[in-house]
């Protein structure tokens, strides 16, 4: 059984005659009937009956077309990925995203370079701050978005968004006719920030692994933090407090000493282009 076998059988099934499917298939009549009836001998089954003006699919036919769609989309999807590896294009794109950055803001280039209809698959991890460039430079991703920035030879980055972060803790009122006992209440982190430029952590600090724990325990009330502006405008319960802003700076990194195929030269150039604009 061949995928040029199961091509014929499609064709005469959508184009209702071996004529119009010869046609299609550019192949001469005598050849496309040939080879269905050499693959009803491989069965041992009728696929069509062709007693009629037309070829019909028979009971059995119905079944095994039924079932041959999945093998055939199957054998195509093969096909190109052969035909991609041959020419280069990558298996897999792996991408580093740190937990404030939007993914929204970057479809629109991945797009762009997952458009021409390659089968590659794409793997999002996330990390936090700059935990993801060392796995980068571990040769673990393809490219990674990251705040702060890296000075490391091996590097090349692109400056991609700004978030700005405030000090902010869940709005408490005092207990009336009491007063509000000062308490000494712990600065909520992620266990990376220390390693930022402004994000100097010192003092009575609960470390967390990741920044949606951290969300959850500032906005359950369990201690300050700094969170991006936005997040804040969007919960009104929480309240900013009389801290300096932070201005947190996110990257593109790739390694470039790592060899990339074409689909990363894309995302790289559109978000230049992006960046640059």
């Amino acid at each position: 059984m061949t995928l040029d076998q199961l091509e014929m059988v499609e064709a005469v099934v959508e184009h209702g005659s071996y004529r119009a499917a010869a046609e299609k298939l550019h192949k001469s009549q005598p050849s496309l009937s040939v080879g269905i009836k050499n693959l009803e001998d491989l069965l041992g089954v009728q696929i069509f009956d062709r007693q009629g003006y037309r070829p019909v699919l028979t009971e059995a036919g119905h079944l095994f077309h039924a079932k041959m769609q999945e093998s055939l989309s199957q054998f195509r999807q093969l096909r190109a990925l052969g035909e991609q590896l041959s020419q280069g294009v990558e298996s897999q794109v792996r991408l580093g995203i740190d937990p404030l950055y939007p993914l929204k803001d970057v479809a629109s280039e991945l797009k762009d370079a997952f458009q021409a209809g390659y089968y590659v698959q794409a793997d999002f991890k996330e990390y936090v701050l700059q935990e993801g460039i060392d796995a980068l430079l571990l040769g673990e991703l393809d490219f990674v978005i990251g705040a702060g920035f890296r000075d490391d030879p091996r590097l090349e980055c692109l400056e991609v968004l700004t978030v700005t972060m405030s000090a902010c803790r869940v709005h408490q009122a005092a207990p009336k006719g009491k007063v509000a006992k000062k308490a000494s209440v712990p600065r909520i982190v992620v266990s990376s920030e220390s390693q930022v430029d402004r994000m100097e952590v010192k003092g009575y600090v609960w470390k967390v692994a990741s920044h949606e724990l951290k969300e959850q325990l500032i906005s359950s009330g369990l201690g300050w933090g700094y969170l991006p502006d936005d997040y804040i405008r969007s919960h009104r319960k929480l309240a900013r407090l009389r801290r300096p802003k932070i201005e947190l700076v996110l990257y593109l990194y790739r390694n470039k000493e790592t060899a990339t195929g074409p689909l990363c030269h894309t995302f790289w150039s559109r978000m230049k282009e992006r960046s640059h604009g």
